[in-house]
């Protein structure tokens, strides 16, 4: 039988409620209410492409910018992570959140490294007066080397599914690769971390959860993301194309 938006709402309130009081009262404020323990263990990666391809005319002088570029990102949390599912009740439709112990959400910090690698050209040509130019785009001083991150991400369940998804917090900082004088600055990468393809949600079934078996698996990705459109910077225009993949696997090992 469906459920009315009143019975959602007061739902809702409930949870609100329950999470508003201190720990050890809110485990008798909803009749029924259970609670799973877990360690927390995530791995996953994530990469982004982008390819500019550009030129520009200035009377006898022309520039052409050719550039792909990539970046692979790696992050991982192994120990000091303790999550509970906190189930409300005791119906089928018993609203159920995911939580760090003692607190509202479960947001924990994960470590890994950036790597940013890139190919292409970059050419001015026309007369002497031009200042004819060539640029190898794979060459940086940040080009293949790892940038270290330390970033925020949040676990939620909504809909019997488990979301995963960046906070933004602790971003890396712009990765110098490539290197040109034509070009300038530092491209963006639509789909680099912080903001990397986002997660689907995951069905996790609530038998899994408060169950029995000790370790739950979840594995998690996001769709293959492509964008792409004009673009321009400076006195340069043209098109550029955007891909991102990203994936984890997660373990709830329990401790209930």
């Amino acid at each position: 039988m469906p459920v009315s938006s009143g019975a959602r709402a007061c739902a809702a309130l409930s949870v609100a409620a329950v999470l508003a009081l201190p720990a050890a009262a809110g485990a008798q404020a909803v009749p029924g209410m259970q609670t799973e323990r877990f360690r927390l263990v995530i791995e996953g990666s994530s990469s982004a492409t982008q390819d500019l391809d550009l030129g520009a005319t200035a009377g006898a002088c022309g520039t052409a910018v050719n550039v792909h570029l990539t970046e692979r990102t790696t992050f991982l949390r192994g120990r000091g992570v303790v999550v509970e599912f906190v189930r409300f009740g005791t119906g089928r439709r018993a609203p159920v959140l995911i939580r760090r112990p003692g607190q509202q959400t479960a947001v924990f910090t994960v470590v890994g490294t950036v790597t940013r690698t890139s190919s292409g050209t970059a050419q001015r040509v026309g007369p002497p007066e031009c200042l004819p130019v060539s640029e190898d785009l794979s060459t940086g001083p940040e080009c293949g080397t790892q940038e270290h991150l330390r970033s925020n991400m949040t676990l939620g369940f909504e809909r019997f599914a488990l979301r995963l998804r960046t906070s933004g917090i602790g971003a890396v900082s712009d990765i110098r690769c490539p290197a040109s004088q034509l070009f300038g600055g530092t491209p963006s990468l639509r789909y680099e971390w912080p903001t990397p393809a986002p997660f689907l949600l995951e069905p996790l079934p609530l038998a899994q959860i408060f169950g029995s078996r000790r370790v739950v698996l979840v594995r998690m990705a996001s769709r293959r993301e492509r964008s792409g459109g004009p673009f321009s910077s400076g006195l340069l225009t043209g098109n550029v194309r955007d891909t991102g993949f990203t994936r984890a696997t997660i373990r709830f090992i329990r401790l209930t």
